[in-house]
């Protein structure tokens, strides 16, 4: 049901967006594909998408993120670019310090949380 509301508010191109916990209800595949069309729908339409979440993962997939508590605003932050984000850990992680220096760590070193910022950065690259 939640993508049918998605896909009806999106259809006649509106220039800005109100999204209450679009990713609330759904499956964490579906949330990642509702959040890639919303930004797509930002980046190619110049929409803009306001989006009232508790998750930081959706969060983070903002360019602009307002706290706010008891009504107001106590945070105001720009989100860098999510590539730059997945770039700058990578450097910083073990898995940066083996490609740098593959002779001083072996690769089995890498964490899972590393080898998915990899994953997430060569699927980004390939597009």
């Amino acid at each position: 049901r939640q993508r049918i509301a998605i896909a009806r508010a999106l259809a006649n191109n509106p220039k800005l967006v109100l999204a209450d916990e679009p990713t609330g209800s759904l499956d964490s595949q579906s949330g990642e594909e509702i959040l890639e069309l919303l930004g797509e729908l930002n980046r190619s339409e110049g929409t803009t998408i306001a989006v009232v979440t508790h998750d930081p993962r959706v969060a983070q997939a903002t360019q602009r993120i307002l706290r706010m508590q008891d009504g107001s605003i106590v945070e105001d932050h720009r989100v860098s670019d999510p590539l730059e984000e997945d770039l700058r850990a990578l450097a910083f992680s073990k898995l940066g310090e083996i490609i740098l220096d593959p002779d001083d760590a072996p690769m089995q070193e890498i964490t899972p949380e590393e080898e998915l910022i990899l994953r997430k950065l060569i699927e980004r690259l390939r597009r």
